[in-house]
């Protein structure tokens, strides 16, 4: 079928509200982007999950924005159709975000047995995804980190997206190549992040145009903070992941006077962002920068 339901769980008198998908899928492989939409790939548009229930793959992804109803003329219009793949993706196939702002896609083993004469034999081609922002006119902004950014080890007076991509190589230690560098962001604690807008944007406009909080639920505001952490997925079902809005509380100029520097606070406690790791970027007008590699504590 092609209803699916939305609800915010933690507003007052919470109720599901139904909508209609372009298209029947089950199985599908649901991911987050830095920019608070999600992706939808994968699966079939009949039978059921397990070895060799599903039929007819879906091969067109879905992205769905999630911005209040009120934004839109029509709630359908949440949902678009991306450029279709080739390769019939269903039972144990997965989507995950990337730190470039890409999705990959990948896996499909839907026989009991390995068995590659089956119809839709055991998939071992990698797939990268490029979502609509990485084709705008508008260039990404640029992220750094900065020493501020809570306790480090040897901290790093300043690192670009690549020295930070490759300092932090093995994400699960905390460090690749012998370098000890760590971006730790604490709980309720303020740090600053260097950000390169390439729309020139001013501190007051900047000001005028972050609500409080940067809540992604909502339409997107200029300028966003946010946390991305894919989760885990497994037998079709994607686990864990979750983006975290941050707030910031302060700007402060560059030398020509334009944003250069953002004052975020770090997630309230542990209970909406378990401590771990996660890809943060900075989302302007709807464009996200390249994520690093920061570890909540």
């Amino acid at each position: 079928q092609d209803q699916c339901g939305r609800i915010k769980p933690l507003a007052q008198d919470a109720d599901w509200v139904m909508e209609a998908m372009p298209m029947g899928r089950m199985m599908p492989d649901m991911t987050l982007l830095p920019d608070g939409s999600v992706m939808m790939f994968n699966g079939a548009n009949m039978g059921t999950a397990g070895y060799g229930r599903a039929k007819d793959p879906v091969l067109r992804p879905i992205r769905y924005q999630p911005w209040d109803s009120s934004e839109t003329v029509q709630a359908d219009s949440r949902f678009t159709i991306q450029n279709p793949s080739y390769i019939p993706r269903l039972y144990h196939s997965i989507a995950m975000p990337v730190l470039d702002g890409r999705v990959m896609v990948a896996g499909s083993n839907p026989n009991a047995n390995t068995r590659e004469l089956s119809e839709f034999p055991v998939e071992y081609r990698v797939e990268m995804f490029s979502p609509g922002y990485m084709f705008t006119d508008t260039p990404r902004p640029l992220l750094r980190a900065e020493a501020t950014i809570g306790r480090t080890i040897n901290r790093p007076k300043a690192l670009s997206i690549q020295a930070l991509q490759k300092a932090n190589a093995n994400p699960e230690r905390g460090q690749g190549d012998g370098d000890t560098t760590e971006n730790v962001i604490s709980f309720d604690t303020v740090f600053e992040v260097e950000v390169k807008f390439y729309s020139g944007l001013v501190t007051s406009e900047a000001q005028a145009l972050t609500p409080k909080g940067g809540d992604v639920g909502n339409k997107p505001s200029r300028v966003q903070v946010n946390l991305l952490n894919g989760g885990f997925a497994t037998h079709s079902t994607h686990m864990s992941q979750r983006l975290v809005g941050l707030e910031v509380v302060g700007y402060v100029p560059n030398k020509e006077g334009r944003l250069g520097r953002l004052k975020v606070k770090g997630p309230r406690d542990g209970a909406l962002t378990p401590p771990g790791w996660y890809q943060m970027t900075v989302v302007e007008n709807g464009v996200p920068s390249e994520g690093i590699w920061v570890r909540v504590q």
